[in-house]
């Protein structure tokens, strides 16, 4: 990791591992997985409690909700245990104290890219190499399957690159943002970008606006979240901060900023393509060694006579049966206007029909 440590480490509750993260990552933030804290309800608090009450619903709510500030949730966590009785529970009072190595409220301004609340990150990982090993190889078997696994790894992660580098998903708005989302995010950051730009076209409301100085205080109402977000925009500058704080965990943009640049018509400057295409130019002149030249005086080609192009070219048996039928005459033997003559005609000629003729002498 270039001698960097990390921003934050998740593990569960181990003494040792408590007492070894400050000595080792000393710049690091140590917390705990929610997902194993969360687990040992059914067993601390009591089953006929977590089955058959409204408990569990109640405390999910309160602990894995990313909005809420800290005197937020202490005040909801109380209202819960009140609700149901549990004041007494020696195992809530507890975790409860631990409140700042697990609740999200107590780190939202940590920027981690994307909030991890578990361990679930390295379970996966674990996973993953469990499809290359055997319990039964040797050493250098190990070894083998442990480069085959990084190989594919970074296989798939050069694939992701260029899908990155030369394709661009289809805009879901009319904001200006989107397009240089576009140029800074990766395919899956985007997706989840415009995830945000539909509900900031569609949910969202202003409940307040107050003006101090060249600030602007809005109070913007989330439909979907049914709560209201302050939001601080500096009309000079355009820079903008939301109390939910999603770009300072997640490096996303929220709803609630889109929403009010889109009102306040802020323009980004998008001249980012522009510029890496022309880097790209460069970069192909250079290994090339040509320069482009601004003089384009290439016209049409002549049209080519090939395969699937002009008329249909017609097969042999097309042709036959396209022929005109021979002009009929009339055969000596049957007396008919045929396409044989009295030495091909099928019938004998002493059973030749009498022609019209000779009805007519007859008559």
């Amino acid at each position: 990791m270039g001698q960097q440590q990390p921003q934050c480490v998740i593990t569960d509750q181990c003494p040792g591992i408590k007492k070894a993260c400050p000595n080792v990552f000393k710049h690091s933030v140590h917390k705990y997985c929610m997902w194993h804290i969360m687990q040992k309800m059914l067993e601390k608090v009591g089953r006929a409690i977590c089955n058959d009450t409204e408990f569990m619903t109640d405390i999910n709510v309160v602990v894995w909700d990313v909005d809420l500030e800290p005197e937020e949730f202490e005040q909801n966590w109380e209202t819960v245990i009140e609700a149901h009785g549990m004041q007494s529970n020696r195992w809530l009072k507890y975790v409860f104290s631990l409140k700042q190595k697990w609740i999200p409220a107590y780190f939202r301004d940590l920027p981690l890219g994307c909030l991890l609340r578990t361990t679930q990150r390295s379970k996966s990982s674990n996973s993953y190499f469990k499809r290359f090993e055997s319990h039964f190889g040797t050493l250098v078997e190990f070894w083998m399957r442990y480069n085959s696994a990084i190989e594919q790894q970074r296989h798939s992660q050069r694939r992701l690159d260029a899908a990155n580098e030369h394709s661009m998903l289809e805009k879901v708005g009319p904001m200006k943002a989107e397009m240089h989302a576009s140029l800074v995010y990766t395919h899956p950051i985007f997706a989840d970008f415009q995830n945000e730009v539909k509900h900031a076209i569609y949910s969202m409301g202003v409940e307040n606006l107050t003006t101090v100085g060249t600030v602007e205080y809005h109070d913007v109402r989330d439909g979907l979240k049914h709560r209201n977000f302050r939001l601080e925009f500096n009309t000079k500058t355009n820079e903008s901060k939301c109390a939910c704080k999603l770009f300072e965990r997640h490096g996303i943009v929220c709803r609630h900023i889109l929403w009010v640049w889109n009102g306040r018509q802020v323009i980004e400057d998008i001249d980012e393509a522009d510029i890496k295409k022309a880097e790209m130019s460069k970069e192909i002149e250079a290994l090339l060694g040509i320069t482009a030249s601004n003089d384009i005086d290439l016209r049409p080609p002549n049209k080519a006579k090939n395969k699937g192009s002009g008329k249909r070219l017609r097969s042999s048996k097309e042709k036959a049966t396209s022929k005109p039928q021979k002009r009929k005459r009339r055969c000596g033997n049957c007396k008919k206007w045929v396409n044989h003559n009295s030495r091909t005609c099928n019938l004998p000629f002493a059973e030749s029909p009498p022609s019209d003729d000779d009805d007519e002498e007859e008559s």
